[in-house]
């Protein structure tokens, strides 16, 4: 039960730190915490003698802390045995449990703990010979660390501060979550690291954990490993993440002649705000009816023409403060560049992430601010019988370069997501499209923006590349309820919302 959990941020009053933790008779229940408990956990471990050791973790009422119970089957050991924090010559004795046919069992208090953080032990007989687990390891038990599950991809937050976390990998040996205090990717060390066990947290090629708590950080990101022989092991941006980071420049590295930034993002452990779309309503508007304005929301406002504040200037809410304007020339419907996160020096069609909007487009230069931002504009077109349109790039992205570039997917399955040798006479990073899970990110992606920010339609660049057999790629778009309009006569495909 590999972990890499630090010691609680605020260590309890009774915690390895400072002496041992108050030893407790056993119950008699027995230590396994045998009562109903909403919040509880229970983890196996071998031993490297073939035995075995439970614990259980339970949560005190009213979120005072935590109890875990040791128990060891009996085994006749003579003298019995020493439960001893890693690292420490002191030990608490493991006592009797004869409700337990003759188990031997501790229970210890950690009043006031903040979840999550591990409690790591040893065992000892009366010879001081040590007890490990059958990787050599001490006793390494997450508290406030579930299971997790494997679906939806990406965190989902309930109501009571719970947050589970699942990404897909096939390639990775190994997962590690890793949690910030900043919102930045720089060269911030992670303040927790949760190491994710394959025979716990892995689903198919699905890793998922479960964290009872996330109070206290501010973003999220995932190593894998997969690079690590090169010297790069960053935490990578989870792709389903719907609030992110700032993109922060790295090394500056030499990409096709240019002198570019390397670059790193985090997701945010935030939920998207909260946004009352009142009355509002897809216009649902003929596709041969349609008059169309194709608009880059940063450059339509950005001159000094446009009589608007710098604020607001090259952001949604300029393009929404233009409407009379599309009003005045008959037009029904606005068909806006790539508005996901992109390169900035190569372009909106080399995109970094799919389900965000770029931070740039709103006035505050933040995640949480363009999400607000982009359905304010969506709402006050669709009030005034406006469509809004987006182009899409789903056929390649921003990640690769000269130095392994690696911000999201490519380092966390580029096997499965990229095709490996790419395509000839095209430098950019090509997604693998006829891949299930590329097919899946890619609905998935479309979903979301027509649900959760009212889009009408997308016009897919390099559509052909998609899939390459038009039958599949109509089957697959059917699926998610897309109409289909080809035009033959250009690289670009027509969707919208039937």
């Amino acid at each position: 039960m590999a972990s890499s959990l630090p010691a609680p941020p605020a260590p309890p009053p009774a915690s390895w730190r400072g002496g041992l933790p108050p030893r407790r008779p056993p119950p008699r229940c027995g230590p396994l915490l045998a009562r109903a408990a909403a919040r509880s956990w229970r983890y196996r471990f071998r031993t490297d003698d073939d035995g075995v050791v439970d614990v259980a973790v339970a949560g005190k009422d009213g979120g005072a802390g935590y109890a875990v119970a040791v128990e060891v089957p009996g085994r006749g050991r003579e003298g019995g045995l020493v439960l001893r924090a890693a690292g420490s010559g002191e030990g608490v004795p493991l006592e009797p449990a004869p409700a337990r046919g003759g188990a031997l069992a501790a229970e210890l208090s950690y009043d006031g703990a903040r979840a999550p953080f591990h409690v790591s032990f040893l065992l000892a007989d009366a010879a001081g010979a040590e007890v490990r687990t059958h990787r050599g390891t001490s006793f390494r038990v997450p508290v406030g660390v579930g299971r997790g599950r494997p679906a939806p991809l990406g965190l989902s937050l309930s109501e009571d501060g719970a947050a589970n976390f699942a990404v897909y990998s096939k390639s990775a040996k190994g997962v590690v979550l890793c949690l910030f205090h900043g919102r930045g990717a720089g060269g911030d060390e992670p303040a927790l690291e949760v190491e994710l066990d394959p025979y716990v947290h892995r689903t198919g090629d699905v890793w998922h954990v479960s964290l009872e708590s996330v109070e206290g950080y501010a973003s999220y990101g995932f190593r894998t490993g997969l690079f690590a022989l090169f010297g790069i092991d960053r935490p990578l941006l989870d792709p389903y993440a719907k609030v992110i980071g700032n993109f922060v420049p790295d090394d500056t590295i030499n990409d096709d002649g240019l002198s570019v930034p390397s670059i790193r993002c985090l997701a945010s452990l935030e939920n998207a705000p909260g946004y009352n779309w009142g009355r509002d309503k897809h216009p649902c508007l003929p596709l041969e009816k349609l008059v169309v304005y194709r608009a880059n929301v940063a450059l339509f406002t950005k001159d000094k023409s446009s009589g608007l504040p710098d604020n607001v200037t090259g952001t949604f809410s300029g393009l929404a403060a233009k409407v009379e304007h599309f009003r005045h020339l008959g037009i029904n419907a606005v068909l806006l560049e790539p508005v996901f996160p992109f390169h900035q020096v190569k372009g909106p069609y080399f995109p970094y992430h799919f389900f965000s909007p770029m931070s740039l487009y709103s006035s505050e230069r933040s995640s949480a601010s363009a999400i607000k931002s982009m359905k304010d504009m969506v709402k006050t077109m669709h009030r005034n019988g406006i469509e809004v349109l987006l182009e899409v790039v789903f056929t390649h992205t921003a990640e690769g370069g000269a130095e392994c570039q690696m911000i999201s997917i490519r380092g966390i399955d580029g096997s499965s997501y990229y095709i490996a040798d790419g395509i000839v006479g095209c430098k950019a990073s090509v997604l693998n499209c006829n891949h299930p899970v590329t097919q899946k990110l890619i609905l998935d992606s479309l979903r979301h923006w027509v649900l959760d920010f009212h889009v009408d339609g997308f016009c897919l660049i390099n559509a052909p590349f998609l899939v390459r057999d038009p039958a599949v790629m109509s089957l697959v778009l059917s699926s998610a309820g897309i109409v289909v309009k080809k035009d033959h006569q250009r690289t670009t495909q027509s969707f919208k919302q039937d």
